[in-house]
C-alpha cells in the first residue's frame, strides 16, 4: 500500500546517520521522494548565508560523516537539501505548505525528550504541521517489532474520527506489513463512578454497569466496523496476514493507552490529533497530550482532514 509521496526529513548537521537510514527506508517502501532539511545552529547559519552554494558545503559535511557507508553516501548525494537557518518549526511548516510534503520525519530532541516534550520544538511541530509527523525516539529499534494504533470511537462528539480512525489503521497495517511487525488496535472507554450516578438512579451500581456495558458494546461495534472496512480496503488475504490484535480497555484513556504501550513493548504509537472547530490551529487534546507526555517510544501523529496550520497565511 502506498502511504506517502513526498517526505521531508529534518536533520541536524551532525549525528544524523541513523535517521537518514530510516528515512531512506521509509521513502523506498512508499516509492516516495525524500528531501533533507538541515537545521543549522545560529552561528553556522550566519556563516552559511555568506557562502556561495551553502547547500553543497552542507552536503559535503554530511557525506564526510558517512564515509564508512558507501551505499548511503551514494543515496545522499542525489537528495535535494534545504537549509533551515531560522526556527525549525516555522521553516518545516513553510516547506510543507510550499512544497506539498505529506510526511515529516524528525529525531526527537534528546534521550529524555518526553520529559520535556510539552513546550518544545517537537511539540510545536506536532501541533502546527499540517501533515503527519513521525518523531523517532533516539536509538529506536530497526526494524519495528510492535506497533500500536490508538483509536477513538466517539463518533457522536467527533464525527471526523470515522475517517481519521480509518487513516490511522491503514497506516498501521501498511507499516506492520513492511516492517514485519505485530499490530495492535487499541481503544479505551472510561469507567463511571457509581456515586456520581446516584442522583439519576436509586440503584447507581446497577445503573453504572448498564451504562458501561452500553459503552463497551458501542466501542466493540466501532472496532468491528473498522476491521470490516480495513478488510474490504486491503483484501482478506492481506488483512489476515497482518492479523491485527484488538484491545478494548476500560479506564482513563491517557493512563490506559500509556500502560498498553508499555505492556505490549510498543516501538511506535500511531495516533490522531483533533482540530479546534472553526479555528486555525490544533488542540492536541487532553488525552493525546497526556499520552504524548508519558510515552517512551516513537510516535506518528496524524491530523484530521481539513486541518489548517496556524502558521499558514490567511
Amino acid at each position: 500500500m502506498k502511504r506517502f509521496n513526498k517526505i521531508l526529513c529534518l536533520i541536524q548537521l551532525d549525528g544524523a546517520e541513523d535517521l537518514l537510514k530510516k528515512a531512506l527506508q521509509i521513502a523506498e517502501q512508499s516509492s516516495a521522494s525524500l528531501t533533507l532539511q538541515v537545521m543549522l545552529p545560529g552561528a553556522v547559519s550566519a556563516l552559511a548565508a555568506e557562502q556561495d552554494n551553502p547547500e553543497q558545503k552542507v552536503r559535503q559535511r554530511l557525506l564526510s560523516q558517512l564515509e564508512t557507508s558507501p551505499a548511503l553516501v551514494k543515496q545522499i548525494e542525489a537528495l535535494p537539501i534545504l537549509l533551515c537557518p531560522g526556527k525549525p518549526v516555522i521553516e518545516a511548516v513553510s516547506a510543507v505548505v510550499r512544497e506539498g510534503f505529506d510526511l515529516v520525519l524528525k529525531e526527537a530532541e534528546d534521550p529524555d525528550w518526553m520529559d520535556r516534550l510539552m513546550g518544545s520544538d517537537d511539540n510545536h511541530l506536532l501541533r502546527k504541521c499540517p501533515c503527519p509527523v513521525w518523531l523517532f525516539k533516539p536509538g529506536a529499534p530497526k526494524p519495528l517489532k510492535n506497533i500500536m494504533v490508538a483509536l477513538d470511537f466517539d463518533h457522536t462528539e467527533h464525527p471526523e474520527n470515522v475517517e481519521l480512525n480509518q487513516t490511522l489503521a491503514e497506516l498501521g497495517l501498511s507499516l506492520a506489513s513492511s516492517e514485519s511487525a505485530d499490530l495492535h488496535l487499541v481503544s479505551v472507554y472510561e469507567s463511571l463512578e457509581a456515586g456520581m450516578l446516584s442522583i439519576w438512579s436509586e440503584e447507581p451500581e446497577a445503573f453504572r454497569r448498564t451504562l458501561e456495558t452500553a459503552e463497551y458494546e458501542r466501542k466493540q461495534k466501532g472496532m468491528s466496523d473498522l476491521k470490516q472496512a480495513l478488510e474490504r480496503k486491503v483484501g482478506k488475504e492481506s488483512y489476515d496476514y497482518i492479523a491485527p490484535v484488538t484491545h478494548l480497555v476500560q479506564g482513563l484513556p491517557a493512563k490506559k493507552l500509556t500502560e498498553m504501550a508499555e505492556q505490549l513493548d510498543v516501538d511506535l504509537v500511531i495516533m490522531g490529533t483533533l482540530a479546534r472547530s472553526g479555528l486555525k490551529g490544533i488542540v492536541i487534546g487532553n488525552t493525546a497530550e497526556s499520552v504524548l507526555g508519558a510515552l517512551k517510544c516513537s510516535v506518528l501523529t496524524v491530523k484530521p482532514s481539513g486541518f489548517v496550520s496556524p502558521l499558514m497565511p490567511d
